[in-house]
């Protein structure tokens, strides 16, 4: 089911994947609800964030303030029905 113009002003989950360590004093920033760090030995660490926008232009917001601090945004997600995509592969 496509997304309708009355979807963009309801509450949604979001993700977003930094190419940055961020501690979770970086909460308030993203109003996150969750900051996680992954840490590789092969690739540089990530951050996970986590949270809730009230609407899409709230959204528009978080992006725009992670533009302006000047971090690599490499993904963000917004889940369906489903919630989040794992990073476990699934079984046929």
């Amino acid at each position: 089911m496509t997304p309708g113009l009355d979807d963009m002003e309801k509450p949604a989950a979001y993700q977003l994947i930094i190419q940055e360590r961020l501690d979770p004093s970086w909460l308030d920033e993203f109003n996150a609800r969750a900051v996680h760090v992954e840490n590789s030995d092969i690739h540089p660490a990530v951050t996970i964030v986590t949270g809730i926008a009230t609407d899409q232009a709230a959204l528009n917001d978080i992006l725009s303030r992670v533009r302006d601090l000047g971090l690599p945004l490499l993904l963000v997600r917004c889940p369906g029905e489903g919630g989040f995509p794992t990073n476990s592969a699934s079984s046929p």
